[in-house]
């Protein structure tokens, strides 16, 4: 009995709905989400979203960015929330039997991937602080920690989570604080982030801020379904989007405005201050930490689910933590051209599963799983083709918001027009 209740618990409702026993308040969603959202590249990958936008359009721009993943994010997680499951479950009830498999296994090859790219980005920061260490040690410790907390599963990362995100993000806020101080000859307000390609459209900033977690947004249900309630889900979320996130992806603006650069992290490091590298060290460790676990995590419940054996989670999470250390290795090289490809590839998934829930079945699922339905996938694979051959072929727009467009609107005419077969076992 004891070793059967130690596999459940390893297994965090991979094939089941979560049981109203575990469900948590705002709080333990937001701190695990957030925990998810921060990480310390995206200092520097916001500026490049906001280049060329001046101190208040760029803050205006990652707030509204923020709110409108925030809304997206709360509609799947409300879904989830209702019924406690996760997000291939409900795929399963969109795209019909065997759709949950479809969907786990894309996202646990891009979460992978992901894994990689967050694990290898720390393990270059203390690479460069031990240069006479190989930057593969450091890949491998890191990788093995990250994907240690995976392995426990949600219980841990929750936790984690909980008592970390607060002092991470606080410890952002001080550094650019410092930095504005700390150059007082800096027209901050009047200043604009930098210009690493060129200068951008308000329009466009605010696109590329949402494109920038849109593919985050599709495994929204693997944590909100431990919500308690809709009040929980919207809290944790617009918490997160609009106030963690909008603010977050925005900070390193002013922070390069004052320093003259956007690598947050090296400016601490070369400040000479043993205080200083110390918070770049924990901000990269702990902002790290919380993120790629959780893509391990949601990676292992894809693809154990696409699998079809939910007691070999744990086992799945310590194959990925293993693939993921590889990838650290080699997916620098190839990082814009993947990054391009699941940029459209998986911004259909939540529009179809939205379009499917409150547009076509009126906010309620029936008991079962339909058959397979072909207007999803006939929808997925469209809109993936044309928003990536308008978004980065002919540069009309952005890719992954072209796609999620392009998608919603097919898939709705698509259901309208074309019958489905009823419910089956």
């Amino acid at each position: 009995m004891m070793a059967e209740q130690q596999e459940a618990r390893y297994q965090d409702h991979v094939a089941s709905a979560v049981p109203d026993s575990e469900r948590r308040g705002w709080w333990a969603t937001f701190a695990t989400f957030s925990g998810w959202v921060v990480w310390p590249g995206m200092v520097a990958f916001g500026v490049t979203l906001l280049q060329g936008q001046g101190f208040w359009p760029s803050l205006a721009a990652s707030i509204i960015g923020g709110i409108v993943l925030g809304g997206i994010s709360t509609a799947l997680g409300v879904i989830a929330m209702k019924y406690g499951f996760n997000t291939y479950i409900i795929g399963d009830r969109t795209f019909g039997n065997g759709g949950g498999r479809v969907i786990g296994a894309c996202l646990a090859i891009t979460l992978m991937g992901w894994f990689g790219v967050s694990t290898g980005a720390s393990g270059q920061a203390f690479a460069a602080l031990f240069p006479g260490i190989p930057y593969w040690v450091f890949a491998a410790l890191l990788s093995a920690i990250f994907g240690g907390t995976a392995v426990v599963g949600f219980s841990l990362i929750r936790r984690l989570a909980t008592y970390t995100i607060i002092p991470v993000c606080l410890l952002l806020v001080a550094a650019t604080i410092y930095a504005i101080v700390a150059n007082p000859g800096k027209d901050i307000l009047g200043g604009s982030a930098p210009v690493v390609d060129h200068a951008i459209s308000f329009a466009l900033a605010v696109g590329l801020v949402i494109t920038n977690w849109i593919m985050g947004c599709t495994t929204t249900g693997d944590i909100l379904r431990y919500s308690k309630n809709v009040r929980n889900v919207a809290i944790s979320q617009f918490v997160t989007f609009a106030v963690v996130f909008g603010v977050l992806n925005w900070i390193g603006v002013p922070f390069a405005i004052a320093t003259g650069t956007f690598d947050m992290m090296g400016k601490l490091v070369t400040l000479g201050s043993l205080a200083w590298t110390i918070v770049a060290m924990i901000i990269i460790v702990f902002g790290t930490w919380t993120t790629a676990d959780t893509q391990c995590w949601i990676a292992s419940l894809g693809l154990t689910y696409a699998i079809g054996r939910p007691n070999l989670r744990w086992v799945i999470a310590l194959i990925i933590t293993a693939i993921g250390f590889v990838a650290t290795l080699y997916i620098w090289n190839y990082i814009f051209i993947w990054v391009d490809f699941i940029g459209t590839l998986l911004p259909p998934i939540p529009a179809i599963i939205l379009i499917e829930y409150y547009a076509i079945q009126k906010r309620s699922y029936g008991p079962l799983a339909p058959p397979v339905n072909a207007m999803a996938y006939v929808s997925w694979a469209l809109a993936a083709a044309l928003g990536l051959y308008t978004g980065v072929v002919l540069k009309l727009g952005i890719g992954a918001i072209n796609s999620l467009i392009i998608t919603a609107i097919l898939y709705y005419i698509l259901r309208r027009f074309v019958p489905q077969k009823s419910q089956t076992t």
